[in-house]
């Protein structure tokens, strides 16, 4: 299977998500996985995940920041980089935040699968409720939620 997970900075400095993150790539890789992680800014796990062989690409945004020109333009350019990895068959995000970016890949290629990991909840709930935000429009596009607790799970 090939597999691209996208996150926005690759470090230890951001925490436990991050590493669980990091045992889970780097486990799908020892699998026989096929693995890309694309990232946003540098962080000091990219040495290790190139170490352990996931291959990693900088793309320019993963998330929409706002209604802002550049923010939109950032995405853009960011799309067309990941549209180049036309082979892959699952989207992995670490946080419901990237949602839009992987909704996006989504609805260019269909048969991609979406999976989006739950660890932590959203910067606020009403995003699942909101129909009119980002998140709340492209929520749909998931195919599967991994949940970290129960807590989440509700």
């Amino acid at each position: 299977m090939r597999i691209l997970a996208i996150d926005p900075e690759p470090s230890s400095f951001r925490g436990g998500q991050e590493k669980s993150l990091f045992d889970i790539l780097v486990g799908l890789k020892g699998r026989g996985h096929d693995v890309i992680l694309a990232y946003v800014t540098s962080g000091d796990y990219l040495n290790q995940y190139k170490e352990h062989g996931v291959r990693t690409i900088q793309i320019h945004a993963t998330k929409n920041e706002g209604f802002q020109l550049t923010s939109f333009y950032r995405l853009f350019l960011s799309i067309l980089k990941l549209w180049g990895l036309a082979t892959t068959d699952v989207v992995y995000i670490n946080e419901i935040v990237d949602l839009p970016i992987a909704a996006l890949l989504k609805l260019i290629r269909p048969s991609l699968r979406l999976v989006c990991h739950f660890r932590l909840p959203p910067p606020e709930i009403s995003l699942f409720k909101n129909k009119k935000n980002v998140i709340g429009i492209t929520i749909g596009q998931v195919n599967r939620f991994i949940v970290a607790n129960n807590n989440m799970l509700n």
